[in-house]
């Protein structure tokens, strides 16, 4: 994308005369600056997105810590009052064993979309200093090489948003085979509980 863009419309030698003999430069700059502001919304939605997914990430992390925890106090308090080492017993064992297995991946996947990745800032304000506003460029080059960094940087936090995305639906997965194995072990719990008394 970017590079189309690049050869459509980025082209830092060309003048007013030589893309269209009808407009002028005042209309040429118009045009830079819509191009420029519709690009810097979507950089700005990029953002609000990765923030939203963020944001999932951490109450993927969040729920499934106070699963674990409640488990473990659940867990806790049936061996202090029952522990009989029996084939019924390993069988719970094994189902919570599973339980913590797959909840414990969930958070792992929530920490994985949630770990911090390096951003491209647009525009970067020592680049602007030093090369555009010292080297004293046109307003119009300098929409056009923002609007084509922007433009990159959109790709790149698309690709990083994808893979945070891909993240938290496996641990959305882990967390819902870890409910059901955690339902199962209290249910196996409750029916040993009430076929021993």
């Amino acid at each position: 994308m970017a590079e189309e863009t690049q050869h459509i419309y980025y082209e830092d030698k060309a003048d007013a005369s030589s893309l269209n003999g009808k407009e002028n430069m005042e209309e040429f700059i118009k045009k830079d600056q819509l191009i420029y502001d519709l690009i810097y919304h979507r950089y700005n939605l990029a953002r609000e997105r990765t923030n939203t997914i963020d944001g999932k990430a951490s109450d993927l992390i969040k729920f499934v810590g106070l699963l674990l925890t409640l488990q473990s106090g659940v867990t806790v308090i049936f061996i202090r009052e029952n522990f009989k080492m029996n084939n019924n017993y390993l069988y719970l064992f094994i189902i919570f064993l599973i339980g913590v297995i797959f909840l414990t991946s969930s958070v792992i996947f929530g920490l994985k979309a949630y770990q911090i990745r390096t951003w491209s800032l647009v525009p970067e304000p020592m680049r602007l200093v030093n090369e555009y506003a010292k080297k004293n460029y046109p307003r119009r080059i300098i929409l056009q090489r923002i609007g084509l960094a922007s433009a990159t940087a959109i790709e790149k936090s698309e690709t990083i948003n994808a893979d945070k995305v891909l993240f938290v639906k496996y641990g959305l997965y882990f967390l819902l085979f870890g409910i059901i194995f955690n339902v199962i072990f209290i249910m196996s719990i409750l029916i040993i509980y009430m076929w021993g008394n």
